[in-house]
């Protein structure tokens, strides 16, 4: 996986990506279909960086990592991530957000970054839960998803603790990287 910038003929891609009804309701746009337009005009709404992530192999892209609503006063931003829905759950995606946040921790003197996670997926991740990234607040029954209501999960990932463990993070995201050593 690499991550590349955004660029305008990826807008095609990345709203056909948005209107799947598998990403739809993650997305920003919450399962809405907004026209064209709207759509690049929200897809930056807010953004510090975000990039695709794609394929070293195939150069096909996988999805987009972002990071938004920076507060630079106080030492934190938002991640986010959305995928393919044929690379959900195989674990390739971790790859794009770890080096998004290497990008992030490297170049702004952030404090700590948040995500959210729903309940339904917060399960694939729970494993890293104080090391990797701490629950700072769990909001119930927050989210309607597929009949019912979901757990919605406030996580941060602390500058401390990634500068603990950006180094095997980074091994296992870029395992060319490990294998120099």
């Amino acid at each position: 996986m690499r991550l590349r910038p955004v660029v305008e003929s990826d807008h095609d891609y990345l709203y056909r990506l948005a209107m799947q009804p598998e990403v739809g309701f993650r997305w920003r746009t919450q399962g809405s279909s907004p026209n064209p337009v709207s759509f690049v005009e929200t897809l930056w709404r807010d953004v510090l960086v975000q990039f695709i992530s794609e394929s070293v192999a195939t150069g096909e892209p996988v999805g987009l990592v972002t990071c938004f609503a920076a507060n630079m006063r106080e030492g934190w931003a938002h991640v986010a991530l959305v995928a393919d829905p044929r690379w959900a759950h195989t674990g390739v995606v971790m790859s794009p957000m770890t080096l998004l946040l290497n990008y992030v921790f490297t170049l702004w003197n952030f404090r700590k970054l948040y995500m959210e996670s729903a309940h339904y997926n917060y399960m694939n991740i729970s494993s890293g839960e104080g090391r990797l990234f701490h629950e700072e607040g769990k909001l119930k029954d927050h989210m309607f998803h597929n009949g019912r209501y979901w757990d919605l999960h406030v996580l941060a990932i602390y500058r401390k603790d990634w500068d603990k463990n950006k180094d095997r993070a980074l091994g296992l995201a870029l395992p060319r990287r490990a294998a120099a050593r």
